[in-house]
């Protein structure tokens, strides 16, 4: 853990030296001191860390050391809702509404019991109730231990009850009246008055009454006073649980402590002396929910300068707070129509009224008051009320969550690392701010399964991040509005859909196609370049086929451009062949009209973000725009994603992660060595890459498969065990997701060496060996490594070495013929053969072909050229190098396989590919 709490601090302790305390043992992400409401401090505080390195070294050095006179304890801080977490015993902690709400619950039902009993008890009485002799048969035969030793064993004083229940409900009755309380007249308070004089009188003739009777001894006098004093210690005790119970109300809430608040401005402005016995009333019932305190208004204020202090606003009632000589007190509620002019009311606070200063705040001391409960209880929870163009979404089915009290040192990696270990993202949303560059402090998060969306809610609300608690919720998502979906008026539906989808698809790679070129645009270039125009670049009645001339433009300025790229410090290399991991700070812009300058693309990126380099080559086709935060870069390439630019639409991609060589600005003259420079690099990288290629083989016999693994073991374990016999170039256990999305071994695996030898090796020396008490069974595997998650199956353009002079080209379009296809390769050498596969006889070809030159410097030219992005009738040809054809020795090596290996079991898959595979070299061989 990272969050420390520190007790027992001393008084005079103030947050800025608790801060330089702990600033010099790491990075702070937290500092606080707790108080009371009351602003006592509570003698200790929370700090927070970057690291938990740096939280041991200050629990070391802290724990148990004297800061003036104290001695002061610190410790490491568990999570918010760590079950092994003491109970807290604090008198300021809030109780779990559950528990108060069962005690509650029962004392409510035990209430319910004690008042049926009596009422059954007098069913069954019935007229002997009434009777004396049985009511002091009763008194006689009661236990002893329930009557007091001084008792007369007389029943007398049972008479004297009724009256005294009569004289208590005249009481009662009296307080009842007094609680109402009218704001434009002090009649209440006459009437109230005169209650009382009238309750003392009767008091006091009742009890002159009592002291006359004829008959009456000393003793059932005493005894009169004796219940009468009793029923008054009742009333006091009753008095007194209900001051208990509110001060545990106090204790546990903001809310009841501002009712206690506010009972005693009550008092104060109604001009009681008696303000103790005024405070314990219930509270007044509003006219409205939506009432606002004026406080020190004038005495002489009129209702029209109220309704003047309110404007705009429209008050439904003005009510002024007199005291008891009729006089304004200077207290003015104001009753308005809705919430929200309840939040403009309160923006008056601390504004003038007839040169007197006004102070405006919500009239919450009522009892019954539901938005008041309502507001506390979503306080308690931290959570704020919905807005009218916002709905509450489902984690279960969108996956997205709410993320706050993030630290402000954290990056978007940190967040990631957190939120990935419960599943796959699919998106992160950093919020930064635009001036300092950095977090605001929360974030958004999209898991792919939003299975693991639940489970992350349930580990990481209240988890400790870098010394802070974090709040993790339920995002929200706002509503569509009339003009926004698809029913919206101004285009057709299928339009607004086309959009939507091609803008939410737009961060998918299998949308890229790195160096796009409009064909519109290519013919601009063609002509600008060659000083002719475009009509007679796109005539087709010249010579030649127009979608070769087309294709051969295209091609040449995309070698012009990753030169230009090149020679400014740009790897493209990787775009080429299969797709790895992009940088998120750098978009390849596409499609680009001609003509187009620096200055434009920076005036249409720069609004969205502070932006790095710019890089447009001579064509000005595809520019490289860098921004140097990677959250604004999203934000520009989620706005900016096929939206219209001059006349045509934008296609945006993801550059590679290290599309820059240089980290600094490129030069705008490079040198001529410089140039070579960077060649001999890319070669250089394009060797390594080769190497590394050739390394990614799966040789057969090199991959173990394991049995019998214990759940608990990890890849880390199984690696470091198989790693004794040889390099190991992978090592993956198979697992599956269970209900609650968490990943579960399924007891087998697979080791991959760089060799057979090696896994043979290890197939020998550690078979039935023990990894965490369990003997595993090795056996060869005859398959290839597969994912322990199950993923959807995507094929993936591998790179190939090239062995021969002859290239395979695929996604061929149907209506190109092979007079074409050699126009379109003669270019770069002379040709040997030119195939094209058809279906049958007589039918189209099959949409691939292989092309085959007379040298393989030849070939390698124009596989360079070509690969990169040349269209053939607006398709994209995708080139790899062709199989070596076998020869007589490896036919007759075949043959003997077949006839004298063991036959292996395939699978009907495998098989159907290989028989296509037969049928389509066929027919290649026989054109």
């Amino acid at each position: 853990m990272s969050r420390l709490i520190v007790k027992n601090l001393p008084n005079g302790m103030k947050e800025d030296r608790f801060r330089k305390m702990f600033a010099d043992f790491g990075t702070l992400t937290d500092c606080a001191l707790k108080f009371t409401k009351d602003g006592k401090f509570r003698k200790f505080g929370f700090v927070g860390f970057k690291t938990e390195e740096d939280a041991q070294k200050a629990l070391k050095h802290f724990n148990k050391s004297f800061v003036d006179t104290s001695r002061v304890t610190v410790e490491l801080c568990t999570d918010f809702g760590d079950p092994n977490k003491a109970r807290p015993w604090s008198k300021h902690t809030r109780q779990p509404s559950s528990k108060k709400d069962t005690e509650e619950k029962k004392t409510h039902e035990q209430g319910e019991k004690e008042k049926k009993k009596p009422k059954k008890i007098l069913n069954v009485l019935g007229d002997l109730e009434k009777d004396e002799s049985f009511q002091e048969f009763l008194a006689v035969h009661q236990k002893r231990g329930q009557v007091p030793t001084w008792a007369n064993d007389t029943v007398e004083a049972t008479a004297v009850r009724p009256e005294m229940e009569k004289k208590k409900e005249k009481k009662q009755k009296a307080a009842v009246e007094d609680d109402y309380l009218n704001f434009d007249s002090d009649e209440s308070e006459e009437s109230s008055d005169d209650g009382e004089d009238a309750a003392d009188e009767e008091d006091k003739q009742d009890n002159e009454k009592e002291a006359l009777k004829t008959g009456l001894s000393d003793m059932d006098y005493l005894r009169s006073k004796m219940v009468e004093k009793s029923d008054m210690l009742d009333e006091k005790d009753d008095d007194s649980s209900a001051s208990a119970a509110d001060e545990n109300e106090e204790d546990e809430g903001k809310e009841e402590e501002e009712s206690i608040v506010q009972h005693a401005d009550s008092a104060y402005e109604s001009g009681e002396k008696t303000s103790s016995q005024k405070s314990t009333r219930p509270a007044i019932e509003p006219t409205t929910e939506f009432t606002v305190k004026l406080r020190g208004a004038p005495f002489n204020v009129k209702e029209q300068q109220v309704k003047e202090f309110m404007m705009p606003l429209k008050p439904v009632a003005i009510r002024f707070a007199k005291n008891s000589d009729g006089r304004n007190s200077g207290y003015v509620y104001v009753d308005l129509r809705s919430e929200a002019e309840v939040e403009r009311a309160l923006r008056l606070d601390k504004d003038y009224m007839g040169g007197r200063y006004i102070e405006v705040f919500r009239a919450n001391n009522f009892k019954n008051d539901r938005r008041s409960a309502k507001r506390s209880e979503m306080e308690k929870n931290f959570v704020r009320e919905l807005k009218d163009d916002e709905e509450e979404e489902d984690v279960a089915e969108s996956g997205r969550l709410f993320i706050r009290n993030m630290p402000y040192t954290c990056t978007e990696e940190d967040l990631k690392e957190v939120f990935s270990k419960h599943g796959p993202l699919s998106e992160v949303l950093f919020p930064i701010d635009s001036l300092t560059k950095k977090p605001k402090g929360f974030a958004f998060v999209t898991y792919m399964i939003p299975e693991n969306a639940v489970s992350a809610l349930a580990q990481l609300d209240g988890h400790t991040f870098q010394g802070r608690v974090l709040h993790v919720m339920a995002s929200r998502l706002k509503k569509e509005k009339a003009d926004q979906g698809p029913d919206a008026p101004g285009s057709s539906s299928y339009k607004r859909k086309k959009d939507a989808k091609d803008k939410a698809a737009s961060g998918s790679s299998h949308n890229w196609n790195t160096l796009f070129l409009g064909t519109s645009a290519v013919a601009d270039a063609i002509a600008e370049k060659y000083n002719t125009t475009k009509s007679q670049v796109l005539d087709h009645e010249s010579d030649g086929s127009l979608a070769v001339r087309m294709a051969l433009g295209e091609t040449q300025i995309v070698q012009e451009t990753r030169q230009f790229l090149l020679d400014n410090g740009v790897s493209l290399d990787s775009f080429s062949q299969a797709s790895g991991e992009r940088s998120k700070c750098v978009i390849l812009v596409k499609n680009l009209p001609s003509g187009v300058q620096v200055a434009d693309l920076e005036a249409l990126f720069s609004p969205h973000g502070s932006l790095g380099r710019v890089l447009l080559p001579p064509s000005g086709l595809t520019a490289i725009v860098e921004f140097l935060e990677p959250t604004e870069a999203k934000r520009a390439f989620m706005k900016l994603a096929y939206t219209k630019f001059q006349h045509v639409p934008l296609y945006l991609e993801w550059a590679p992660v290290a599309v820059f060589t240089t980290p600094s600005a490129p030069r705008p003259e490079p040198q001529t060595k410089e140039k070579s420079a960077v060649k001999n690099d890319s070669v250089q990288n394009e060797e390594e890459e080769e190497e590394e290629e050739e390394d990614d083989q799966i040789l057969p016999g090199s991959t173990l498969f394991i049995k019998n693994l214990n759940f608990i073991t990890s890849e880390e374990t199984l690696q470091k065990t198989f790693s004794k016999c040889g390099v190991v170039k992978s090592c993956t256990i198979s697992k599956k997701r269970d209900k609650a999305g968490k990943l579960l071994s399924m007891g087998y695996g697979f080791v991959q060496y760089k060799t057979p030898e090696a896994a043979q090796k290890a197939m020998r020396q550690l078979q039935h060996c023990t990894v965490d008490e369990h003997q595993l069974e090795v056996k060869i595997s005859e398959r290839e490594v597969k994912s322990g998650v199950a993923q959807a199956k995507r094929k993936k353009q591998t790179a190939r070495k090239q062995t021969t002079s002859k290239i395979l080209v695929r996604n061929i379009p149907f209506q190109a013929t092979v007079k074409e296809l050699r126009e379109l390769f003669c270019t770069f050498g002379e040709l040997k053969t030119v195939r094209l596969p058809k279906k049958g006889i007589g039918g189209s070809h099959r949409g691939f072909g292989f092309i085959d030159f007379l040298t393989k410097q030849d070939a390698k030219k124009a596989f360079s050229a070509l690969c990169h992005s040349t269209h053939l009738y607006g398709r994209r040809l995708v080139l790899e190098w062709a199989d070596a054809e076998e020869t007589v020795d490896d036919l007759r090596r075949k043959t003997a396989q077949h006839f004298h290996d063991a036959p292996k079991k395939k699978r009907k898959a495998e098989v159907l590919e290989g028989i296509l595979e037969q049928m389509e070299v066929g027919d290649g061989d026989g054109e």
